[in-house]
């Protein structure tokens, strides 16, 4: 988790094969992970043996009233829901400072749809939401959550809170903001 390589791809330089392990001995953890595995779906690149949606303990927070998110969402189960243009500028591109807003129309275009009864699972509708069970899985796995200043929906005291979430469950979770270090932005 923590071999300091970084990898820069564009759209057209990607291969048959994501550029990391989807094996047994792999965590995939993401935050609403629908663009990750739509992602994955487009390019047939399969699925991940593990894998973890920290959006599931996010819910549980805006749920109980602890931190509220802002984000109003009207889901029609009848259709896909398509990101446009002022939900990338706004969710996902954010305050930062570091995305040139010169391609955020191409950016929207590129996103995949997603399919409604996932949001809606997401959201928690009428209690819809995926819940852990067992918790063996988390024994031992090494997490590292990292959680930018420009992030709207990561507050860090919420992030921090799903660090203690995994390391209760028995992960060897860590915590990195990268304000204390410096840097400015995004962590997606």
């Amino acid at each position: 988790m923590r071999s300091g390589r970084v990898v820069r791809l564009w759209q057209d330089e990607l291969g048959p094969f994501p550029p990391y392990r989807l094996d047994a001995d792999a965590l995939i953890i993401s935050f609403f992970s629908t663009a990750e595995f739509g992602t994955h779906n487009a390019l047939g690149w399969g699925e991940p043996v593990y894998a973890l949606d920290a959006y599931v303990e996010f819910r549980h927070f805006v749920n109980d009233g602890h931190i509220k998110s802002g984000v109003t969402l009207t889901i029609n189960l009848r259709q896909p829901v398509v990101s446009d243009r002022n939900f990338v500028e706004v969710k996902l591109v954010g305050k930062s400072t570091q995305f040139p807003r010169e391609f955020i129309g191409r950016y929207a275009s590129s996103l995949v749809p997603i399919p409604p009864r996932l949001l809606y699972e997401r959201r928690n509708i009428r209690d819809s939401q995926l819940k852990v069970g067992d918790f063996a899985n988390y024994r031992g796995r090494q997490i590292l959550v990292v959680t930018g200043t420009a992030d709207a929906d990561h507050p860090r005291k919420l992030d921090e809170s799903i660090v203690e979430f995994f390391n209760k469950n028995g992960a060897k979770a860590d915590y990195i903001y990268l304000g204390d270090r410096g840097i400015v932005g995004m962590a997606t």
